[in-house]
């Protein structure tokens, strides 16, 4: 009998879930239940890969303000609608390596899903989101001088291709393209093409260089391609700033 009376008084678990311990738990469960809205929470992946801070916080905010609204809601529900925005959170963090967040992965699907009320669950969740923008905005530029840096190594490598740059630094080829062209204002192609044109140049100050060893230093294997490229890029042909060259030091 006493076993029964302490059950009693205990509170609603999932009543405790929406109102926390210092919330009034007097009042019954408001009964109403939350309506997912797939483009709800695919808006809200898109914002989020796309860096959209104020607009995914917002959106996350909204999402959190209805959840509390809807108490019918079984918990389990809520925590799995959480686990699809830490999936596409997650996937965000991955493209842009940023370890900060997917290094939490672990703890956000399995300790922090787990979470005993409802605004515990979405303060993790937006600590996670905080992170990863912060981490976003610093990586952009930080990501034009590594990959400047790896072109100025390898550049002379005439296999090298961006695909293998963005795995040797660890980010999704799509993603690196876009970002780099999005803060430095140029293609990595454009950047690539640039470094050989210069080191060509240098190259071709010594005469006794033929040109399609030029070309080979500078990572091109067709000779033909080389001179072609060099003059659409230079305004003359190879053989011509070489003559240009030696008339000046003459």
């Amino acid at each position: 009998m006493t076993a029964e009376l302490e059950k009693r008084s205990l509170p609603d678990p999932q009543l405790l879930f929406y109102r926390g311990e210092n919330g009034d738990l007097s009042q019954p469960n408001n009964g109403r239940v939350y309506v997912y809205e797939k483009t709800i929470f695919t808006a809200l992946g898109n914002l989020i890969r796309h860096k959209r801070r104020p607009e995914a916080l917002a959106l996350t905010a909204r999402i959190y303000r209805e959840l509390r609204q809807c108490e019918g809601t079984p918990p389990e529900v809520v925590r799995n609608l959480y686990c699809q925005i830490v999936f596409a959170l997650l996937a965000a963090a991955e493209s842009r390596n940023i370890t900060a967040v997917t290094e939490q992965g672990d703890y956000l699907l399995y300790t922090a899903a787990k979470q005993p009320t409802l605004l515990l669950l979405w303060q993790a969740l937006t600590d996670a989101m905080e992170t990863y923008f912060q981490a976003a905005e610093s990586n952009a530029q930080d990501l034009v001088t590594r990959v400047d840096e790896y072109l100025a190594a390898h550049f002379s490598d005439n296999e090298l291709t961006v695909q293998t740059m963005a795995s040797d630094l660890g980010f999704v080829h799509t993603y690196l393209c876009s970002a780099y062209k999005k803060n430095s204002g140029r293609t990595v192609n454009q950047k690539l093409t640039e470094l050989r044109m210069e080191r060509a140049k240098s190259l071709l100050a010594d005469p006794s260089r033929k040109l399609y060893e030029v070309a080979h230093e500078v990572g091109y294997l067709d000779g033909k391609y080389f001179v072609k490229l060099f003059t659409k890029e230079v305004g003359i042909s190879p053989r011509l700033y070489r003559e240009d060259l030696c008339c000046h030091e003459e």
